[in-house]
């Protein structure tokens, strides 16, 4: 089961809200400091959401199932797709070397354009490969998809990296808890309806093999390319750039941060059940033999939950803080994949899985905007770049190895993929605690805010019960 990342709000609340931002944003007069105009600053989050629902397509045609069933049509095993995942993440080892491109004063516009061009080029080779290599063991036609995933993935971490940095400084504070609920909302519809959408479109083209995943992939380039091409209309803010520009200086900041030090090892902890991350198609295309349109219903309804939460999430951020909303969220994963035990056939899967997804994927809609709203509220604008990059790399190369790991777990204890997902809720239990030593200024109590979410669902309930 994928894990991503409700006070009620009336319409009419959030509706002020939504003007009070714009205010904020569009009288400059009303207290703005900031090193861009309101115009630019609002024209960079339009183009920004523009971009959320591009980039949607561009994954949705690329990745999840549609890259696991590629790989298994090109004879992968389980080892190998988990060294699909693992081995392109060691590509994070490129993201200090953008943080110095930066704090150098290339331009962090250009950059960003540049790097996510050519990473969205990498997939005209994926689709190549079967034709290129037609002669080929699938031995080496998989050691081929993994270089070429890790170029991908050096130019995506790079241009990650670069990106945050941008939007850090691009995107007011004040802001930013709104600014990620929209994107997730924006994208979770578009990323729903192409989930849906190419997985119907696949079960169709399927029997045509590698030319059906082609067709796919090119759509999904088409709008990476689009989405790209956004980056150029936005303001390219200058860089603060570190006193010392020194990485060593920069690298003992990074850890003498305390609280990016706590989020840090709780990011890592709740990152360790990627190691099941490639096996939840495998297990449902090869073994449960889902469609390829149940597979994307099963994992897309998480999106819908995330999407209809996230803006509302964005709101709960700005008055309870993001602490407590980590650790409800975590605290919510945790036990979700204990319905794997009978996920046994696709009717199953349905009514066990898809209900799980949809309560995983309104905590996940939590998680993703806590965290990245805090990270920007505990890291320094001089130096911003370089800890982002340190911060992703301790956690990814922690949890690198761990999908190749995943894939001999089933051998060891003599069962089947389901092992691994039931492994990942003592990762969540973990990483639960660790949230509770997360330090945030001005958080409220946890409890407080769980409190006002059941205050609030007695007082729907008992108006539903008496109309």
């Amino acid at each position: 089961m994928e894990s991503r990342y409700h006070k009620h709000y009336s319409a009419d609340n959030m509706d002020m809200n939504n003007e009070n931002q714009k205010e904020n944003i569009e009288h400059p007069t009303r207290h703005w400091d900031h090193p861009v105009s309101p115009h630019e600053v609002s024209r960079a989050i339009k183009l920004s959401y523009i971009q959320s629902m591009l980039v949607m397509v561009y994954v949705g045609c690329t990745s999840g199932g549609f890259a696991t069933g590629y790989a298994l049509m090109l004879g992968a095993n389980d080892v190998q797709i988990g060294m699909l995942t693992s081995i392109p993440m060691l590509a994070v080892l490129a993201q200090p070397i953008a943080a110095m491109l930066i704090e150098r004063g290339i331009s962090r516009r250009n950059l960003t354009f540049i790097i996510s061009l050519v990473q969205m080029s990498t997939w005209i080779p994926v689709i190549m490969v079967p034709f290129v290599m037609g002669g080929k063991s699938s031995s080496a036609k998989i050691a081929a998809l993994i270089t070429i995933f890790t170029i991908r993935e050096i130019m995506s971490h790079t241009a990650t990296n670069v990106r945050a940095g941008w939007i850090g400084d691009l995107i007011p504070q004040r802001t930013l808890g709104t600014f990620f609920g929209r994107i997730e909302l924006y994208s979770g519809v578009v990323g729903t309806l192409v989930g849906i959408l190419a997985g119907k479109i696949l079960d169709i083209v399927k029997s045509a093999g590698a030319k059906g995943f082609g067709w796919v992939f090119s759509i999904g380039i088409l709008f990476g390319l689009a989405y790209a091409a956004l980056f150029i209309p936005q303001a390219d803010v200058p860089v603060k750039k570190h006193e010392h520009g020194r990485i060593s200086v920069m690298v003992r900041e990074t850890f003498a941060n305390r609280r990016l030090v706590a989020v840090m090892i709780y990011a890592t902890l709740v990152s360790l059940p990627i190691m099941a991350a490639p096996f939840y198609p495998t297990y449902l295309l090869r073994d449960v033999k889902i469609s390829y349109l149940g597979l994307n219903i099963v994992t897309g309804v998480s999106t819908l939950t995330m999407l209809i939460s996230s803006p509302i999430w964005g709101r709960v951020i700005e008055r309870y803080g993001c602490r407590p909303v980590i650790i409800a969220c975590t605290a919510t994963i945790a036990p979700l994949p204990i319905v794997w035990i009978w996920a046994t056939n696709p009717q199953m899967v349905y009514a066990l899985v898809i209900p799980a997804n949809l309560l995983g994927g309104i905590a996940g809609g939590g998680l993703f905007i806590a965290i990245n709203t805090l990270i920007y509220k505990i890291t320094p604008e001089q130096g911003r770049a370089m800890q982002l990059a340190i911060y992703s790399i301790v956690v990814t190369m922690i949890v690198a190895p761990l999908p190749i790991i995943g894939g001999y777990i089933p051998r060891l204890v003599k069962g089947d993929l389901r092992v691994i997902f039931w492994i990942t809720i003592i990762f969540y239990g973990v990483a639960a605690y660790a949230a509770t030593k997360i330090s945030e200024e001005d958080a409220r109590p946890t409890r407080e805010m769980i409190a006002a979410f059941a205050n609030k669902a007695t007082r729907i309930i008992s108006r539903t019960r008496y109309e």
